[in-house]
């Protein structure tokens, strides 16, 4: 996975039209997307952990979530996506919100997850991830408000 300015620039677009409410609305767009939030402030790589926990309610066998949510997950470790780009914005009610799309979108409902990474590749997938994010933090730290 690499680091896409097209899809950065998409995602920062879209969450600092969210910085008003800080409600997690999905953009529609055509990227894979995983949201976060918190409060006061969210670290991408804390978000990043959020999503790849929810491999514990992931069932490869039954391809479904049991006990919870783990789309998000699906998303992070889907194979065929391989451009990644990531904002954060800080909400008017002090909240976080952290967006990462993926390019080209994974986890279609109904597909098998054959195209999901090999599992002995999950730690460091989750770390190439984290890594990716922070340098996402330190772009859009450099790059100030988008107005």
């Amino acid at each position: 996975m690499i680091w896409d300015n097209t899809v950065a620039a998409f995602a920062r677009s879209y969450i600092n039209g969210l910085s008003g409410s800080c409600r997690m609305v999905h953009s529609g767009g055509p990227y894979g997307e995983n949201l976060a939030w918190g409060s006061p402030d969210l670290a991408g790589t804390a978000a990043v952990k959020m999503w790849v926990d929810e491999r514990a309610n992931y069932d490869y066998n039954s391809n479904s979530c049991v006990g919870g949510e783990c789309l998000h997950y699906t998303q992070v470790v889907w194979r065929n996506s391989v451009r990644l780009g990531c904002a954060k914005v800080r909400c008017n009610n002090g909240g976080t919100i952290i967006s990462c799309n993926y390019d080209p979108p994974g986890n279609y409902n109904g597909m098998k997850q054959q195209q999901e990474a090999q599992q002995q590749n999950q730690q460091s997938q989750q770390q190439i991830l984290e890594d990716i994010v922070q340098q996402a933090e330190e772009y859009v730290h450099k790059a100030g408000p988008v107005d």
